[in-house]
């Protein structure tokens, strides 16, 4: 039987735990992957990944940070990624996720105590998100084109701000270069990308791959919304981004 229904409801502290750890591997990824600078993302993800199984609450301030971090951006991502989809995708993701949306900022909330505070992004919607000075959803028509820009744009705010609370040094202005290429590359207003903005998009898309795999084998193959008429499931994005990063991204 599928444990997604009750993670989604009620999480234990050792699924927390492996939830934050899935997350916050993919900050380990996506740093090797560009080689950007660290001082042991690794040790304090271990330490993290413990106290939240055996609910530790006085921790180092490098691992109370790790957590707060990786859990209240994801809480914040759910509710942004919602708005990258089309309205009865949306609105049943919303209602789907909430519980789970709240245990992730009850957990972070003596973490993030601990360390004064931690904030997340200010996540990207469709309207936020311009080229020639119109939203670039005007451009799109597709519901899975919409999807994989949503999804560029989310994954690569997600990243740089985990990261950056993880002591990483990312480029500076590589965040709003991506926004902006995979923006108009999406409008078909250009034709490819930059090699950093290559590589960069190469890694976190291959990273989100593993995270919604890894998140799937353990919770269940069940739609994620397990919503009547609502086909918005892990093996399609799956599917979606790897095609892309096999056929647009890699192939460039």
């Amino acid at each position: 039987m599928s444990d997604l229904l009750p993670f989604l409801l009620d999480p234990p502290p050792e699924s927390i735990a492996e939830y934050y750890t899935y997350a916050a591997e993919y900050v380990v990824g996506v740093t090797d992957g560009m080689g950007f600078d660290h001082d042991g993302i690794e040790s304090t993800v271990e330490r993290g990944a413990d106290a939240l199984a055996s609910e530790t609450r006085e921790v180092e301030p490098a691992t109370a940070r790790s957590i707060a971090s990786v859990l209240l951006d994801d809480a914040a991502w759910y509710t942004a990624y919602a708005e990258w989809r089309p309205l009865p995708t949306q609105l049943a993701f919303k209602f789907r996720f909430f519980p789970l949306i709240r245990a992730l900022r009850d957990v972070a909330e003596p973490y993030a105590r601990r360390v004064g505070s931690v904030s997340h992004p200010p996540f990207s919607r469709p309207a936020d998100v311009t080229v020639a000075g119109r939203p670039v959803s005007n451009f799109i028509d597709d519901a899975e084109r919409q999807f994989l820009l949503g999804a560029a744009i989310l994954q690569t705010e997600w990243y740089v701000d985990a990261a950056t609370h993880h002591g990483v040094s990312v480029p500076d202005g590589l965040l709003e270069r991506s926004t902006e290429e995979f923006a108009a590359y999406f409008a078909g207003k250009r034709d490819s990308f930059s090699p950093q903005v290559r590589k960069f998009q190469s890694e976190l898309f291959r990273e989100s791959v593993r995270w919604v795999t890894r998140f799937e084998r353990r919770f269940g193959r069940a739609s994620l919304l397990d919503a009547e008429g609502i086909s918005d499931t892990a093996k399609q994005n799956i599917d979606l981004m790897e095609t892309f990063l096999e056929s647009e991204l890699r192939a460039q």
